[in-house]
C-alpha cells in the first residue's frame, strides 16, 4: 500500500476511487474515426502518384474501423480507457505512416545487427556510409543493442529487406499511446490529458524521429516506451520491481538513462516505499548491467564500451587514428550543447515559410515551445524536483558529448528526457485546460508540422 504523502493529493493511484480515469464514451470512436480519412487520403494520393502504398496506413485504417465497431459495445470505464489508448495508437500509426518517407532508409544499423545476431555473431557488414567502428578486423555498431533485439522477429522473416522505418512508425505510435496512459496518473480532465498527448505525438520532434527510423532515430524512439512505462508505474502502483524492469530496458536503448536509476529509487521512497522494498529494483539493474558487460566483452574483450572512443579517434575519411585526442566526453562541450538545446535558431531566407530547419538542429523552444509549461510545476514539491533531476541526469552524457547531433531537426539527443518533461507539464497544469496551454500546444504542432513538411520537400537549410 502506498503511503499518503505530499504528492498523493495531486495524483491518481489504485487506492483512489477515481482511478482508472474514465474517458467519455464517444472519445475512442472519435479518435478511431480520425485514422480512416488519413488512410483513405494516403491510399488515393500514393495510387494517383504511381507509388503503391505500403501496408501500414491501410492496415491502420482497417483496425480503426474494427475499433469503431468494437467501441460501440463498451460500457465499463476501464474498457473505455483501454479503447482510447488503442485508438490513439491506431490513429498515430496511420498518421506517422502517412508522413514518413516513401522509401526505406539506407541507415539501418539495427536491422543489420539483428541479422548478424541471427547468424551467430555481433559484427556487421557496414557500407561506407554507415557509422561503425573497426576492431579486430570487424565492424561493430555504435548504438545500444535493445533496438536490434526487438527487431529480431521481424528480421527473422524479412532479413536485410526489413524496412526499419515501418518498425519505427509502429514504436512511435506506441509511445504516444503510452504517453496517454501515463497522463492518466495525474489529476487532469479529459481535454487536458488529450491535448498533452497530442503535443507529445505531434508537437515534439518525436513525430520527425519516428517517421525517419534511421540508425540514430530508432534507439531514441524505442527508449521512450520503457521510460513512459516506468513513470506510469512510478505514479501509479509504484511497484519497485516493475519500475526497475522498465528503467533497465530504457538504459539498454539509450545508455544515458542509466544515470536516472538512483533517482527512481528516491522517487519510489517519496511514494512511500520502504528501503527493503526498494531492493526489488536491483535484479533488473544487475541483469541489464551484466548484459551490457557481456555485449562489450563479446565485441571488444573488455567490460567497457570502446565504440564511442574508437569512432571519435578516427578521422572522417577513416584513414588514420588520432590516439592523442581527448575522449568524446568532456566538460568543455557543455556550453556548445546548451546553446543547441536552448538558443540555436532556425535559418532565415527569402523562401516561404522563411524560417527553415537547419541541419545543425535548433533549440527546443523553436520546435516545442509548450515545454515552457514545465516551469509551472512547483519546485518545492519533492517529486517535481525529482523529475527535474531526471532531466539533468538523463541528458548529462549528451551535454558533455563532442557533437550536438548534427543533421537533425531540433535537439534530437534530448528526446530521451521528454517523458520527464511531460510529467512536469502534467504536474504544473490545473485540472482544466487553459488558453495559454492550448495556444502553446497548437504553436508547437504548427512548428513541428511545418518543419517536417519543409524537410520532406526542400531538405535541411544551411
Amino acid at each position: 500500500m502506498i503511503k499518503k504523502n505530499s504528492f498523493q493529493p495531486e495524483s491518481r493511484s489504485p487506492t483512489n476511487p477515481s482511478y482508472p480515469p474514465s474517458s467519455p464514451a464517444w472519445l475512442a470512436s472519435t479518435i478511431f474515426a480520425c485514422a480512416v480519412p488519413i488512410s483513405l487520403v494516403y491510399v488515393f494520393l500514393t495510387r494517383s502518384s504511381g507509388v503503391g502504398p505500403g501496408f501500414t496506413v491501410p492496415l491502420a485504417g482497417l483496425v480503426a474501423i474494427v475499433g469503431i465497431v468494437a467501441g460501440s459495445g463498451t460500457r465499463s470505464p476501464t474498457g473505455r480507457e483501454w479503447l482510447v489508448t488503442a485508438a490513439l495508437f491506431t490513429t498515430f500509426w496511420a498518421f506517422y505512416g502517412a508522413t514518413r518517407p516513401l522509401t526505406a532508409t539506407p541507415f539501418n544499423e539495427q536491422v543489420r545487427l539483428a541479422d548478424a545476431i541471427l547468424h551467430g555473431h555481433l559484427w556487421i557488414n557496414a557500407p561506407a556510409w554507415m557509422e561503425a567502428v573497426r576492431y579486430g578486423g570487424h565492424s561493430y555498431v555504435i548504438h545500444p543493442p535493445l533496438a536490434a533485439l526487438l527487431l529480431l522477429p521481424v528480421v527473422a522473416i524479412y532479413g536485410l529487406a526489413t524496412d526499419q522505418v515501418t518498425c519505427s512508425v509502429f514504436v512511435g505510435a506506441l509511445d504516444v499511446a503510452l504517453a496517454w496512459h501515463l497522463l492518466g496518473r495525474f489529476r487532469l480532465d479529459c481535454a487536458s490529458r488529450l491535448w498533452l498527448t497530442l503535443f507529445f505525438g505531434a508537437g515534439t520532434i518525436v513525430w520527425f524521429e519516428a517517421t525517419r527510423g534511421t540508425t540514430w532515430s530508432l534507439p531514441l524512439v524505442i527508449s521512450l516506451a520503457p521510460t513512459l512505462c516506468a513513470l506510469s508505474e512510478l505514479f501509479g502502483s509504484a511497484r519497485p520491481w516493475l519500475v526497475g524492469l522498465f528503467a533497465s530496458a530504457a538504459a539498454l536503448a539509450r545508455y544515458d538513462l542509466v544515470a536516472v536509476w538512483p533517482l527512481y529509487a528516491v522517487a519510489l521512497a517519496l511514494r512511500g516505499r520502504k528501503p527493503r522494498e526498494l531492493a526489488a529494483l536491483l535484479p533488473a539493474f544487475i541483469f541489464a548491467t551484466a548484459a551490457y558487460i557481456a555485449y562489450n566483452l563479446a565485441r571488444f574483450g573488455t567490460a567497457c564500451d570502446l565504440a564511442p572512443w574508437l569512432f571519435y579517434r578516427v578521422d572522417p575519411a577513416g584513414l588514420r587514428d588520432h590516439p592523442g585526442l581527448p575522449g568524446p566526453f568532456a566538460l568543455r562541450n557543455i556550453p556548445s550543447n546548451l546553446y543547441t538545446l536552448l538558443f540555436l535558431s532556425p535559418d532565415l531566407d527569402a523562401r516561404f515559410p522563411y524560417f527553415h530547419p537547419s541541419f545543425r538542429g535548433q533549440a527546443l523552444i523553436f520546435t516545442s515551445p509548450a515545454f515552457i509549461l514545465t516551469l509551472r510545476a512547483r519546485l518545492r514539491r519533492p517529486l517535481v524536483a525529482m523529475m527535474w533531476l531526471c532531466c539533468l541526469f538523463g541528458s548529462a552524457g549528451v551535454l558533455m558529448f563532442y557533437a550536438n547531433g548534427a543533421v537533425q531537426f531540433g535537439p534530437r539527443f534530448y528526446i530521451q528526457i521528454f517523458p520527464f518533461l511531460l510529467c512536469l507539464m502534467a504536474l504544473g497544469m490545473a485540472r482544466r485546460l487553459d488558453q495559454l496551454t492550448l495556444v502553446l500546444i497548437l504553436l508547437s504542432i504548427l512548428l513541428v508540422g511545418s518543419g517536417v513538411w519543409d524537410i520532406a520537400h526542400s531538405g535541411f537549410a544551411g
